[in-house]
């Protein structure tokens, strides 16, 4: 890993992005700025009640179907994993982001539009080490069909297993680390199966992603041509990584996870929020 990684980092120059959000279809408007040292990623919404402050940060995690959204004052932000994923990968500690709606514009359902939008902007690198946390212990959540595995290891490892259970002849594996390309993970698009659409239409979701997100019928045929091979179980990883950036910091370690979504991603981030908590030896590369 290059050493920058090991210090905090920002964007340049600010930069722009409209579109519809991704479940609500609604237009968004969001701005982006560099951040100070040590603030972490803080949105700035501006609604009805004037401005409200969402750090990125489990304190304001709010539950929501087949996604992740933040909440404070009653103001909810939604769709914020595919964003903090980019940040994750483009190694982007601080940022304060302005937006004009209740959801992040959507791109084309991936983390590409961000990752892109970074790169144009270009990465200052800070005067501040980057956080970080170390899993010390095994740590497992969910059970039965579905849960995730996390391990001791000096690096982020990410393997990653997809299905369909019961209802289609489905099946991917997937493996990353930190120290891989990602230009084809934060490329993977948002995907569904068949067998779902009744649920997601009855939810009002997904209003904003008819023409990227991936459709996949009982034989495993997706609706849009691939671009990976894998790029349904890529996109289960992207949301792991930005579900877990919420930690505010990068975690150490190596994660089996089998056909989990964002609420398994939440438990995880949750029970590493405690191990970090617990142990006396992290504090000198903690956020505020």
């Amino acid at each position: 890993m290059n050493e920058a990684w090991h210090f905090q980092r920002t964007i340049a120059q600010p930069f722009e992005v409209q579109g519809r959000g991704l479940h609500g279809g609604k237009k968004a408007r969001v701005k982006v700025l560099p951040g100070d040292v040590n603030r972490g990623i803080v949105f700035r919404v501006y609604s009805s009640c004037g401005e409200t402050v969402i750090p990125a940060s489990l304190q304001w995690l709010s539950p929501f179907p087949r996604s992740t959204s933040l909440m404070r004052e009653g103001v909810e932000l939604k769709t914020v994993e595919h964003f903090l994923a980019a940040c994750y990968l483009m190694g982007i500690d601080n940022l304060e982001v302005l937006v004009w709606g209740n959801e992040l514009p959507a791109g084309d359902t991936s983390s590409r539009i961000w990752v892109e939008k970074f790169g144009r902007a270009g990465i200052i690198v800070q005067d501040a080490r980057s956080p970080f946390f170390e899993i010390r212990r095994f740590l497992q959540v969910g059970n039965g069909q579905n849960y995730i595995l996390a391990f001791p290891a000096r690096k982020m490892q990410v393997f990653y297993f997809l299905d369909a259970v019961e209802h289609s002849r489905f099946a991917q594996f997937v493996t990353f680390s930190e120290e891989d390309p990602f230009l084809e993970l934060a490329a993977s698009r948002t995907f569904a199966f068949h067998f779902e659409l009744p649920y997601l239409k009855e939810s009002g979701l997904g209003k904003g992603a008819q023409d990227w997100a991936i459709i996949f019928d009982a034989q495993g045929r997706p609706s849009l041509p691939l671009r990976s091979p894998a790029e349904p179980a890529l996109h289960k990883v992207l949301d792991f990584l930005g579900d877990l950036f919420l930690l505010k910091v990068r975690v150490r370690g190596c994660f089996f996870a089998v056909r989990s979504g964002h609420s398994l991603n939440r438990e995880m981030a949750k029970l590493l929020s405690e191990e970090m908590a617990a142990n006396s030896e992290y504090s000198s590369y903690c956020l505020h």
